[in-house]
């Protein structure tokens, strides 16, 4: 068995991805989103789609919109807006035989990696959940650090924030811990660490991130 990434184009297509997120999630996709980013989908031996993500590429950030309250969308969008090399990937969803499926579950990952690496002229991604267990695994990595989190409509919302070249390691680091090798209980926010990638973004300087 196998796992594939390709990009998704067709109306149809995006309808499907639409469709089936929606399924798994309290949210909802505006067509007209999809149209106007990059959207991914997983395909199995069976050339079947089993799970996907979208890459967006405009402001306002749908993580932002989606995953705080209004009253925070602009201040939040103001501290990341210093220039054009920000993306955020959103939407990820894994269907239910793709995440019991430990060996192509861990593939999946690292092709969101690899798609993530491969994005030129972008240095910073955000991305974000209402989900305590996707919100564990995005915390795993060292260079992920929470930018904001606070509670809508009963449920705990997280967004993070990191170098897009620390992906790709990162999400080697989320297949450790999905293995067990290294267990993380809590979700930590380090105000120090948030500060100093903004800070760069804002400089455009090599202001290494204490990690």
């Amino acid at each position: 068995m196998s796992l594939i990434v390709k990009e998704l184009t067709r109306e149809l297509d995006l309808i499907t991805f639409k469709y089936q997120y929606e399924k798994r999630s309290s949210l909802t996709i505006p067509l007209s989103y999809l149209y106007t980013q990059k959207v991914f989908g997983f395909y199995d031996h069976t050339n079947h789609v089993v799970g996907g993500f979208i890459l967006g590429f405009s402001n306002p950030y749908r993580t932002i919109t989606s995953f705080s309250s209004d009253r925070f969308h602009n201040r939040l969008h103001e501290r990341i807006m210093y220039g054009e090399n920000l993306f955020e990937i959103c939407c990820f969803w894994l269907s239910t035989s793709l995440i019991r499926n430990k060996e192509l579950n861990n593939e999946a990952w690292r092709l969101l990696g690899i798609t993530i690496e491969n994005q030129e002229n972008y240095d910073y991604i955000i991305y974000g959940t209402n989900s305590r267990g996707l919100a564990l695994m995005y915390s795993y990595p060292r260079n992920s650090f929470l930018y904001h989190q606070e509670t809508l409509n009963g449920k705990s919302n997280y967004i993070f924030i990191s170098k897009k070249h620390f992906f790709i390691d990162g999400s080697e680091e989320i297949i450790a811990n999905k293995e067990g090798l290294r267990i993380k209980s809590e979700i930590e926010f380090d105000f120090d660490k948030v500060i100093d990638l903004l800070l760069e973004m804002r400089d455009g300087s090599k202001i290494k991130v204490k990690v």
